[in-house]
C-alpha cells in the first residue's frame, strides 16, 4: 500500500481519498447502467420523465402556495394612473389597459408581462399557484426540446433530471424568478415565451425533409415572434441574435429558409422595438443622466464591465467548443454549430446577475 514511511494523519487522508474515488466510480457505473437500460426502453424513459414532471409540478406547487404576496405584487393591485387615489383597485380588463398604457409612458416598454401580472392580481393567488407551477414544468421541457431537437426516438430520463437540477443549483435567486408572482412573471414567463418562440428555430436545424410554406405558420411565428420580444430588454435581444444565427446556419448548410423563420424574425424586431422605444425609457434615461450616469459614460463602461464578466465563460466556451470538436465524428460541425448559438446568445446577454434568462 506505501503507507510504511508515512505519518498516521498521511495514512488517513489516502485512506478517504480512496474510499471516495471507490465511491465515485461506483457512482459512476450505476449512473451508466440506468442510462443504459433507459436507452433500451425508450418507453420506459417517457414513462419516467411523466412521473417526475409531475413530481416536480407539485413540488412547485408547494412552493407556490406558501409564497406570499410582496413588494411590487401589491402595487399591481392597483391601477397605474398619476391622476388616481393609491387605493383604485384594478376591477377588470378595462382599468388593466389603463393601468398599462400609463405604465408604458411613465415606467417600462414591458407591459405585455405587467399586464399579464395585472389580471392574476384580479384573478387571485390560488389561480395563479397551479399556472406558474405549470410554466416551471414547460419551461424544463421547453429547454429538454432545445438539447434533443428532432431525435424523437431517444428520450433521456437522465438528462430531463439534469435540467431539473441545474434550475434549482445555478438560477441565483431561484425564489424571486420561480415562485414570487411579480419576478416569475417577468423571467419565468418571459424565458417559457422566448424558448417556445425559438423552439421551431431549433426544431428545423434537424429537419431534412421537403419544407412547405404555409401561411397560417407565417403569421403564427410573426406573432409568436412579437410577443417574446416585447418580454425583456437584455434576453429579447439575445433571442434576436439567435433567430438570426439560425438563419445564417440555414444558409451555411444549405438548407432553405423558410418563410416562417423571417416573419418570426420580423415579429420579435418588431416587439423588442415596441418595447425599447417606449417613451418612460427615454424619461429613465433623462433621470440618470441627471444623477451623472450619462450615455457617454454607459457607451465607456459596458465594454469593461462585459470584459470582466464575460472573459471567464468564453474562455471556458472555447475550451469545450475545442475538446467537442475533438471528440465529435461525422456530425461535429452540426454539433459546433447549434452549441455555436446558444453559447454566444448567453455570452452577449448584459442581464443582470440573479435573473433567470
Amino acid at each position: 500500500m506505501g503507507y510504511q514511511n508515512d505519518s498516521k494523519f498521511e495514512v488517513e487522508v489516502k485512506k478517504i481519498g480512496q474510499r471516495a474515488q471507490s465511491l465515485l466510480c461506483n457512482a459512476v457505473s450505476k449512473l451508466e447502467n440506468l442510462e443504459s437500460r433507459f436507452s433500451a426502453n425508450n418507453s420506459a424513459n417517457i414513462r419516467a420523465i411523466i412521473i417526475l414532471a409531475v413530481s416536480i409540478f407539485f413540488v412547485m406547487y408547494f412552493f407556490n402556495y406558501f409564497t406570499p404576496l410582496a413588494a411590487d405584487d401589491f402595487n399591481y393591485h392597483f391601477i397605474y394612473w398619476d391622476h388616481c387615489t393609491p387605493d383604485t383597485r384594478i376591477t377588470g380588463i378595462k382599468d388593466i389597459v389603463s393601468s398599462m398604457t400609463y405604465h408604458y409612458y411613465e415606467i417600462n416598454g414591458r407591459v405585455l408581462l405587467h399586464g399579464i401580472l395585472e389580471v392574476f392580481t384580479f384573478i387571485g393567488k390560488p389561480f395563479f399557484n397551479v399556472v406558474n407551477s405549470l410554466m416551471y414544468v414547460i419551461l424544463s421541457f421547453l429547454i429538454y426540446k432545445h438539447c434533443i431537437g428532432l431525435r424523437k426516438s431517444k428520450h433521456n430520463l437522465l438528462l430531463y433530471l439534469a435540467i431539473n437540477v441545474m434550475l434549482w443549483l445555478f438560477v441565483q435567486r431561484w425564489g424571486q424568478t420561480t415562485v414570487w408572482m411579480t419576478g416569475s412573471v417577468n423571467y419565468l414567463w418571459g424565458s417559457v415565451f422566448r424558448l417556445t418562440a425559438l423552439l421551431p428555430f431549433r426544431l428545423y436545424a434537424d429537419y431534412e425533409g421537403n419544407h412547405k410554406n404555409h401561411w397560417y405558420l407565417m403569421a403564427l411565428m410573426l406573432v409568436g415572434g412579437a410577443i417574446a420580444g416585447a418580454t425583456n430588454e437584455n434576453t429579447g435581444a439575445a433571442m434576436i441574435g439567435m433567430m438570426s444565427l439560425f438563419i445564417i446556419y440555414y444558409r451555411v448548410h444549405l438548407k432553405k429558409i423558410p418563410l416562417w423563420s423571417i416573419t418570426g424574425l420580423i415579429g420579435a424586431v418588431g416587439g423588442y422595438a415596441f418595447m425599447v422605444l417606449a417613451p418612460s425609457n427615454f424619461n429613465r434615461a433623462n433621470v440618470w443622466s441627471e444623477i451623472g450616469n450619462t450615455f457617454s459614460q454607459r457607451v465607456v463602461n459596458i465594454p469593461g464591465n462585459s470584459i470582466l464578466v464575460l472573459a471567464a465563460p468564453a474562455a471556458l466556451y472555447v475550451v469545450l467548443a475545442y475538446l467537442l470538436y475533438h471528440s465529435g465524428k461525422g456530425d461535429r460541425s452540426y454539433k459546433i454549430s447549434t452549441s455555436f448559438i446558444y453559447g454566444t446568445a448567453d455570452l452577449i446577454k448584459p442581464t443582470r446577475t440573479g435573473k433567470m434568462v
